[in-house]
């Protein structure tokens, strides 16, 4: 992953729960992090924060494609 710092647990989770996301868009700046694992057939992104610890934010959306 892109960054020393862990949300390399997380990341895990919910790449087993989900299986491996359909888009990723990354961001970083200066010590900020972040991952957005998008799952537009099924209508959820997680969202990996990294800045001192890991926070997760999941968004949800009517799905798209299939």
């Amino acid at each position: 992953m892109f960054w020393d710092s862990s949300c390399e647990s997380e990341m895990d989770d919910v790449r087993a729960r989900m299986g491996a996301p359909e888009d990723i868009n990354t961001y970083t700046s200066g010590d900020y992090q972040s991952v957005s694992w998008w799952y537009w057939t099924r209508g959820i992104s997680y969202t990996f924060t990294y800045y001192q610890e890991c926070r997760i934010s999941t968004y949800t959306f009517t799905p798209t494609g299939g």
